[in-house]
C-alpha cells in the first residue's frame, strides 16, 4: 500500500455507504463518546478519497461520536477501489471482533454485488475458499429464513 493522506475531517461529510456492513450499538458509541472526552481521538477514521467525498472504511463508533461532540476527525485515506476497500476494511477489524453476521454480510456483498468469485474473495479477505462458502450460505440461509430474498 502506498503512502497515506492524512487529513481532518468533518463527520458530515462522510460517505457512509458501508455502515451497513458494521454493526455499532447504543451502548458502544456512548463508550466512545466517554473515550474522545477523556482521551480525545487516539486512533483515525480510515476513509478512502473518491474524488467527491470520504468513503468511511473503520471508524464508525467515532465517526459517531464526533458528531454528538461536534467534533472533526483525523483520517487517513487510503488508495484502492469500492470492493478491495471493503476486504479491508475486514482486514482491519479481524481481530478486534468483526461478527460471523457481518463476515456473512461482507462475502455475500462481495460475491452478488461486486461480482467476485468466492476464491477471489478468500484471497482479499485472507481467507481459505471454504471459509468464504461457509459465510456465505449461512447468510444466504438467515436471510431467507427471515423472510429476505
Amino acid at each position: 500500500m502506498s503512502a497515506h493522506t492524512i487529513k481532518t475531517v468533518s463527520p458530515s461529510k462522510l460517505d457512509l455507504r458501508f455502515k451497513q456492513l458494521r454493526t455499532i450499538t447504543e451502548l458502544s458509541i456512548k463508550s466512545m463518546v466517554l473515550s474522545l472526552e477523556k482521551r480525545g481521538q487516539l486512533t483515525p477514521i480510515v476513509t478512502r478519497n473518491d474524488g467527491k467525498r470520504f468513503i468511511l472504511i473503520d471508524g464508525f463508533k467515532r465517526c459517531e461520536a464526533a458528531k454528538i461532540l461536534g467534533l472533526n476527525l483525523i483520517s487517513i485515506t487510503v488508495p484502492g477501489e469500492e470492493p478491495s476497500v471493503k476486504a479491508y476494511m475486514y482486514l482491519l477489524n479481524r481481530k478486534a471482533g468483526f461478527t460471523v453476521i457481518e463476515e456473512g454480510m461482507l462475502v455475500r456483498e462481495l460475491v452478488e454485488v461486486d461480482g467476485f468469485m468466492q476464491v477471489e474473495v478468500a484471497g482479499m479477505m485472507e481467507r481459505h475458499k471454504s471459509w468464504v462458502s461457509r459465510r456465505l450460505e449461512m447468510i444466504r440461509s438467515l436471510t431467507t429464513d427471515c423472510g429476505g430474498p
